[in-house]
């Protein structure tokens, strides 16, 4: 019964679809890389950075760090909730949550005013970064602490009222000059100095990114093309080996043991034949077994 079952029947569909799924995902990963085992050094360098700048961004966006920097007009660098790039937005305030979840990051709002692209629907909650000048428009977000990616040392004038569109408009102005006096490289807080973390664990990240970082500088000419290539061929890799446990475990469902001994043990009391069909007896104490669920329901 439970080899013949509908989910049973959906293992035996299914297999065949990831098979055919694994081919063609090793066809595809068939792709020759040019001194593969040296881009491969170069891109866990870059991946360990990015592991570890992840671990960095938890710390100095923790409440008890960073709520002293949170001053109406400090420039952060921001990511929507997609981690895509919305570069530099202005903090208009933020939202302290009752005393109860004062240490939960997650429960922190800020309000900061950043370039989005107006062309995308204003109903939809999704923000996007401007692809041109024209396209852009200045509007106020609602955003999580773990948003923020840098804060700046920088804070740009705010206008009291921000209804007007003109007066948002001018905001971006601002921006865009402090951006041409430090030559695109906006001074940021210092998470030791101006910060004040002293955290063990916190002190041990910024000293193995240092660490990685150098690392990173001792390779010599890099091909970022290449470097795509062969991030690539991990991605389908990684995808054919979700793909292969997946075959596994259908595959175990297919030949389950465990559903071997079931049927040897129906066999043994009679419930079925040898060639796994349901005799009378079977089918009464399945009956026999409704009826006392049944009955059971009843009387709770």
């Amino acid at each position: 019964m439970l080899e013949h079952s509908f989910f049973q029947f959906q293992q035996y569909l299914e297999y065949p679809k990831l098979h055919e799924k694994y081919k063609k995902l090793k066809e595809q990963s068939d792709i020759k890389i040019e001194n593969e085992e040296y881009i491969a050094d170069y891109v866990k360098v870059k991946n360990q950075i990015t592991e570890l700048t992840k671990e960095f961004l938890v710390f100095i966006t923790t409440p008890r760090y960073i709520l002293p920097f949170l001053n109406s007009g400090r420039l952060l660098k921001i990511v929507n909730n997609d981690n895509i790039d919305m570069d530099w937005g202005v903090l208009i305030n933020y939202n302290k949550p009752s005393d109860k979840k004062r240490d939960q990051q997650t429960t922190y709002q800020i309000d900061v005013l950043l370039p989005v692209d107006k062309t995308v629907d204003r109903i939809s909650e999704t923000i996007l970064p401007p692809s041109s000048l024209e396209k852009c428009e200045m509007k106020i977000v609602s955003l999580r602490l773990s948003n923020i990616t840098k804060i700046s040392a920088a804070r740009a004038f705010v206008p009291q009222d921000l209804r007007s569109f003109d007066s948002r408009q001018s905001v971006l102005k601002s921006i865009q000059e402090i951006k041409k006096r430090f030559s695109g490289n906006i001074p940021l807080l210092d998470p030791l100095e101006d910060m004040k973390i002293k955290d063990n664990d916190f002190l041990n990240i910024v000293k193995r990114i240092e660490t990685y970082e150098k690392k990173l500088g001792e390779f010599k000419k890099i091909n970022q093309e290449i470097v795509k290539q062969y991030e690539r061929k991990l991605e389908i890799e990684k995808k054919m080996k979700q793909t292969k446990e997946l075959m596994k475990k259908t595959r175990s469902l297919l030949q389950m043991d465990e559903l071997k001994c079931r049927k040897r043990v129906l066999r043994r009391l009679g419930y079925c034949t040898s060639a796994d069909v349901i005799e009378i007896k079977g089918r009464v104490a399945c009956e026999i077994t409704r009826f006392v669920s049944v009955v059971v329901v009843l009387l709770k």
